[in-house]
């Protein structure tokens, strides 16, 4: 109450003000556009040339399929899918991209994943005998893991054997440390 009397005119209405715009008119309606002129040409007509056919290749045929058995048709469920028969994969290894050494790289990759064998080889017969926590004994199997597949790949892909080789080393070098 004590507000209404201190701010004087809060109380009254004040008369709305509208604005009016004034709406533009509408545009003129757009003119017809002529047709254009006919042309008459005295050129002479090219004959038309017939297009080149072009042999089209030709698929396979597709394999035939086996014939429904007869039990399928004298009741069995005609939903049920009939099996097929399993294709094999093809035995034809997908080739590898693989990097490209010098002679000189080959021996410093062969050099350092033996190297990296020795080192790892040397920590797991350290280990040999210790009692090892269910932890440690999953790094044990990785390192034994990589230390194998180092060993396989070594032959087509030396950049990988060396890294799995490293890989290897660093798991036994923590292996080693953890039990100090």
């Amino acid at each position: 109450m004590a507000l209404v009397l201190i701010v004087p005119g809060c109380g009254k209405k004040k008369p709305a003000t509208v604005l009016v715009v004034p709406t533009p008119p509408p545009p003129p309606p757009p003119e017809p556009i002529p047709a254009p002129p006919e042309v008459k040409s005295s050129a002479t007509q090219l004959p038309e040339v017939p297009a080149p056919e072009i042999p089209v290749p030709t698929r396979p045929p597709a394999p035939r399929t086996p014939p429904q058995r007869q039990a399928q048709q004298a009741g069995a469920h005609p939903t049920e899918p009939a099996a097929q028969p399993a294709t094999p994969a093809p035995s034809v290894p997908q080739p590898r991209l693989t990097q490209l050494l010098s002679p000189q790289e080959q021996q410093s990759y062969h050099r350092a994943i033996e190297e990296a064998i020795r080192r790892t080889e040397a920590s797991l017969a350290s280990l040999a005998g210790k009692r090892l926590t269910k932890e440690q004994s999953i790094n044990l199997e990785r390192t034994r893991t990589f230390l194998r597949q180092a060993r396989e790949t070594r032959q087509a892909d030396l950049v990988t054997a060396r890294s799995l080789a490293q890989r290897a080393e660093v798991l036994a070098e923590d292996l080693v440390k953890s039990l100090r």
